[in-house]
């Protein structure tokens, strides 16, 4: 079951947006009706769906700027004359979001796993 089109400029304004409010103004939709929209099980799984979909984004780009980040260190390594502190700050930072990301990844599919089983469960009974 998929939402509508309004409802989809809605998710991505509650997406942008820090509160529903603010949202509901973005995507032109009275708080009256997003709170509906809010309090439905469809609404509320393509939300989680579409922030799935962003940190899916978001961490395959970390994981491609650890590669970059780890190339900078070595030529930082292997060059005596560089003052390599701020970038090694840049490239820990880097790294250290790009493992987190690996972390998130393997929660997300211990989620899924969990709410396969979940619904599993359910049509069992």
């Amino acid at each position: 079951m998929a939402i509508n089109a309004r409802q989809e400029k809605f998710l991505l304004a509650l997406l942008q947006e820090p509160n529903v409010t603010k949202a509901c103004r973005m995507a032109d939709v009275p708080r009256s009706t997003a709170n509906r929209w809010l309090s439905t099980d469809k609404f509320q799984e393509a939300y989680k769906q579409m922030r799935r979909n962003i940190m899916d984004l978001t961490t395959t780009r970390l994981q491609y700027l650890s590669t970059k980040a780890t190339e900078v260190l070595e030529q930082i390594l292997d060059d005596n004359k560089v003052s390599p502190y701020a970038k090694i700050q840049a490239c820990n930072l880097v790294l250290e979001k790009a493992y987190h990301g690996l972390e998130i990844d393997m929660q997300a599919e211990i989620l899924e796993r969990l709410e396969a089983l979940e619904n599993e469960q359910q049509e069992n009974f």
